[in-house]
């Protein structure tokens, strides 16, 4: 019987020690990656863009060449501005454009992602993310109680996307954070409070909508986000649906 428990023991022990050897193998792979991804970002970063002057204006030289482009000369209307950027964007550029992951923190960049047909969460660096794999569509989830350290982080995503070889700027997005049945509402006390879509729905007056609107923009600008993910222009017909608050209803 002795012998038997002593077997099992080595085995046991055995498993453990090959489980620590591969714990520690992958946290060394995954930090040499992680190393690489980033000394590979500031191999491409051009450093922070100078300031043009022309007819009085500054302008930002955003692709770093010396010379007043169209896009990044605000003066132009925007479908020239457009056409113009995407004339000078490589292919990575332009597949960059057609991701908008979610962020949960700032120093980890944890994003959103799909494996095995299920979300989870990944692990990846600012330079990665805006660098490499030059995305630039961001939804913040940011874990912060202070409006004034998102506009931080949002003011360091830009000087970091200043640093890409055209300059293109991140564009910030967020679900709700007014309404008092929102989990990222909670967050920000600081921002006005107002009711959840179905309220707004309820209280049938479209220019009180109106004014929430310009109201959440001013505070959302405020700490650099750009693009509110709401309201939802479904109608609420499903009753098992699970965001029939975040609609103005039937």
């Amino acid at each position: 019987m002795n012998k038997v428990l002593k077997w099992i023991l080595r085995i046991v022990l055995g498993l453990v020690i090959l489980l620590v050897l591969v714990l520690v193998t992958a946290w060394i792979v995954l930090s040499v990656s992680s190393n690489r991804k980033v000394k590979d970002a500031l191999a491409k970063m051009s450093g922070p863009v100078e300031m043009i002057q022309v007819d009085g204006h500054s302008f930002r030289d955003l692709n770093k060449n010396g010379v007043l482009d169209p896009y990044e000369d605000f003066r132009v209307p925007p479908e020239e501005r457009v056409e113009d950027v995407l004339s000078q964007m490589n292919l990575e550029e332009k597949a960059g454009m057609m991701v908008h992951p979610h962020l949960f923190t700032s120093d980890a960049m944890e994003v959103m992602g799909m494996s095995g047909g299920k979300m989870v969460r990944l692990a990846m660096t600012a330079e990665d993310m805006v660098i490499n794999k030059e995305v630039r569509h961001i939804t913040s989830m940011l874990a912060t109680s202070d409006p004034a350290d998102h506009a931080r982080w949002a003011n360091s995503l830009q000087e970091l996307a200043e640093q890409s070889r055209l300059g293109i700027p991140v564009t910030i997005s967020t679900d709700p954070r007014h309404g008092g049945g929102s989990i990222a509402a909670q967050e920000y006390e600081a921002f006005s409070r107002w009711p959840d879509q179905i309220g707004f729905g309820a209280i049938g007056d479209s220019m009180t909508v109106v004014e929430f609107g310009r109201i959440a923009a001013r505070e959302y600008r405020a700490i650099g986000i750009h693009t509110a993910l709401h309201p939802m222009a479904d109608l609420a017909t499903e009753p098992r649906w699970g965001r029939i608050a975040g609609t103005f209803g039937e």
